[in-house]
């Protein structure tokens, strides 16, 4: 999983966002639905090149829409015969349809996705 984390743009902790939505494009699942969260953690595609979702942010009665766009190459890792091969992605890009307005940077961090619980891999600052 993508891990997306949110944080503060003055002191570079964690802050949670209240009413996150993200859902993901060509599909039907909704990953996450009106949560607070300090991160997010998105799958990627294992036989794309790119993974799209659509977000969303609640900002008292507003809501903000936007989109997030990864752009990754994947490397099937051999684990051992017992598990086989795991996909290892490697994030080329990251964007976001709106930069500028809800957040101050966008940084991609770890472009290295791994099977790590809780690694944050793009920082967006708000």
């Amino acid at each position: 999983m993508l891990g997306v984390g949110f944080l503060d743009s003055l002191n570079r902790k964690p802050v949670t966002v209240s009413g996150v939505t993200v859902k993901g494009l060509g599909s039907d699942s909704v990953l996450y639905n009106n949560a607070s969260v300090s991160a997010i953690y998105l799958p990627l595609h294992t036989t794309k090149d790119s993974t799209n979702y659509a977000i969303s942010f609640k900002n008292g009665e507003s809501v903000i829409n936007d989109t997030i766009s990864v752009f990754h190459k994947q490397e099937p890792q051999f684990v051992s015969p017992a598990c086989g091969c795991v996909p290892i992605f490697k994030v080329d890009s990251f964007k976001v349809k709106n930069p500028g307005g809800l957040y101050k940077t966008i940084e991609l961090y770890s472009p290295e996705v791994i099977n790590v619980e809780q690694n944050i891999n793009v920082k967006i600052y708000f």
